[in-house]
């Protein structure tokens, strides 16, 4: 079963001879969440035609990348403030020491 979301303007029957905007031709305007009756309303908003729940979940996907572009933004402030606070205090931390040398190698040839 198939959606048929396709204008009533496009023109079907068209061969590729004629190049590929000639089916188009006759559409005024053409977007993705419009329905057939956009064509004839004077409104210019993107959201005509569009159902309560699409406008619902781009809004919700808006609002989560926002958040969580901040809580990233947030995070990285405080790795970096807390490196930031060791390398002024001379501290190091054992995991940022240098490794031994090996056993049987010289310390010249490490």
């Amino acid at each position: 079963m198939a959606i048929d979301s396709v204008p009533t303007c496009v023109q079907h029957g068209i061969s590729a001879a004629h190049g590929t905007v000639a089916p188009y031709e006759k559409c005024s305007a053409f977007f993705t969440y419009a329905s057939n009756e956009t064509f004839k309303e004077t409104g210019n908003s993107v959201w005509i035609g569009a159902s309560s729940g699409t406008i619902l979940l781009v809004a919700l996907g808006f609002i989560v990348c926002i958040a969580a572009l901040i809580a990233w933004v947030k995070t990285e402030d405080m790795r970096l403030s807390a490196q930031a606070e060791r390398l002024r205090s001379g501290r190091r931390d054992r995991a940022l020491r240098p490794a031994s040398p090996a056993a049987g190698v010289a310390p010249d040839d490490v």
